[in-house]
């Protein structure tokens, strides 16, 4: 229920005082309320204006809770037992919510993505911060969190690197790490680190993968070759 009409009303009453007494001028009794509520007719609004504000987050959480019991109902099969949405929460999305799931309920992970994706569709993100799914199964309940997102301050070579080794699929897990770096501030060397595997300890598969990383690399600014220096046994290259 909201709770800015309560002094909502009786603000406009008194802001309209003067053309509700020319209309009630026969009611000596009418006048004089309607003379004292015109004097209160500042501290009414200030009331209302937070009163209407908080009304607008209750509505939008009560939406938001109505709408993460939909996405968990669809995606687990489970009706949540309780949806909470703390205030305040903004136009587009909330900042956390927590979703209590009945006692003992099971999520699989197929569940679990199907619903992480839905979240992220509806709440979307932006470049300084995600919307991410936690699962507390100790706790049986979902707690749904905006979580900052660190700025990327690596090099566009050292990007390029890393997007080829992780869609190339020729390692697993690789980690591509900055490990010299020039009196001028310009990266002379990587650090690749990957698990082992019987490729990696291959010279022909080795050599491929040379050709591979220098030509990603592109032409260094101090007009050096790159060079690849392999420690199978180190899952580092």
């Amino acid at each position: 229920m909201p709770a800015s009409p309560l002094t909502a009303v009786p603000a406009a009453a008194a802001f309209s005082s003067p053309n509700l007494i020319a209309s009630a001028a026969g009611s000596a009794a009418v006048v004089d309320a309607l003379i004292q509520l015109h004097d209160y007719r500042w501290p009414l609004a200030a009331v209302t204006v937070p009163l209407i504000a908080a009304d607008i987050s209750r509505h939008r959480s009560r939406r938001w809770s109505q709408m993460l019991e939909s996405m968990v109902r669809q995606s687990t099969g489970h009706i949540p037992t309780k949806v909470t949405v703390p205030l305040p929460t903004s136009w587009r999305t909330i900042r956390r919510a927590t979703i209590k799931m009945p006692r003992g309920a099971v999520i699989r992970p197929k569940q679990f993505e199907e619903l992480s994706r839905a979240v992220e569709s509806a709440f979307g993100g932006s470049e300084s911060w995600a919307m991410t799914v936690r699962h507390e199964a100790s706790r049986d309940r979902l707690v749904l969190t905006r979580t900052p997102i660190a700025p990327d301050t690596r090099s566009e070579r050292q990007k390029a690197l890393q997007d080829a080794l992780d869609g190339a699929s020729i390692f697993t897990n690789p980690k591509v790490c900055v490990e010299t770096i020039d009196e001028n501030g310009i990266e002379t060397g990587y650090r690749i680190e990957f698990e082992k595997s019987m490729n990696t300890g291959s010279p022909g598969f080795q050599m491929k993968v040379e050709e591979a990383l220098a030509s990603l690399a592109g032409e260094h600014e101090s007009g050096r070759n790159w060079t690849s220096d392999w420690y199978p046994d180190k899952a580092t290259s």
